[in-house]
């Protein structure tokens, strides 16, 4: 008998640890993430937002391994990550709010990325490139309802259409992988949905998506598998069922009823 070979996760995290001072934010994380669409959740002051930094590459792990694709990316930086195909949200948006809702969509192009090349590139290759780059931003931007404000400024946008408006610019961005942090924090139920849709189709595509949310109903909805975090450490990993099940998760968080 044959076995099959084992299936190289998109992200696998051994031993990552990362302090401030005397404080450990992250410590000796391990998980591995596979699924379309995984969550991670815990209590306020857990360590999300920092490891969500720390896998992007926007803080540096004092210890530990990150793997991306089969490769060690833990000494990478952030834009080196980027170009491999792992990129990141924000928990509060950050766009160019000088800039139209369309021009920042073609700044998050892959082909936006060497400007030195691009400028070697013949003329009409260029024109092409930038047509071709601009239909792929409005069909985008209609695809998250953002179309009717292609021309507008983006600060001129709502917290609601901020986070759609980061959420396309990963899509044109055509990563691998897509680092969330609060995708729907400050969202009212409509856009949610939206947001939750467009992550869907995002998964779809074959992206895989890693997100930290504080609505558990979000969570459930999206997410096949769940990461529970406390005190900067993984407690628990597996679905939003199996944690409702475990006392260690209720005792760290959930027993407030949230879940």
């Amino acid at each position: 008998m044959t076995l099959a070979p084992a299936r190289t996760p998109m992200l696998e995290v051994t031993g990552l640890t990362r302090s401030f001072g005397g404080l450990t934010a992250v410590n000796d994380c391990a998980f591995r993430v596979e699924d379309p669409i995984t969550g991670i959740i815990g209590p306020n002051g857990a360590g999300k937002s920092t490891l969500i930094a720390l896998l992007s590459g926007t803080l540096m792990a004092d210890s530990g391994t990150i793997l991306f694709g089969g490769c060690d990316i833990t000494k990478l930086a952030a834009h080196e990550r980027a170009r491999a195909g792992l990129s990141r949200t924000f928990q509060i948006s950050r766009q160019f709010h000088t800039l139209s809702v369309l021009e920042n969509l073609m700044v998050a192009a892959p082909s936006a990325d060497d400007r030195l090349v691009a400028a070697l590139l013949e003329r009409r290759t260029m024109r092409r490139r930038d047509r071709e780059t601009t239909v792929r931003a409005l069909e985008v931007l209609d695809d998250v309802g953002l179309y009717a404000k292609r021309n507008d400024y983006a600060g001129s946008l709502s917290g609601g259409q901020m986070r759609l408006l980061e959420i396309a610019r990963a899509i044109v961005a055509a990563p691998k992988m897509v680092l969330l942090d609060e995708p729907t924090a400050g969202v009212n139920p409509v856009l949610i949905a939206r947001v939750e849709e467009q992550l869907h189709r995002m998964a779809d595509s074959g992206t895989r998506v890693l997100l930290v949310e504080h609505n558990l109903k979000v969570v459930e909805r999206l997410c096949s598998h769940v990461i529970v975090v406390a005190s900067g450490s993984v407690i628990a990993s597996g679905t939003m069922a199996d944690h409702r099940a475990n006392d260690a998760v209720v005792r760290a968080y959930l027993g407030t009823g949230e879940a």
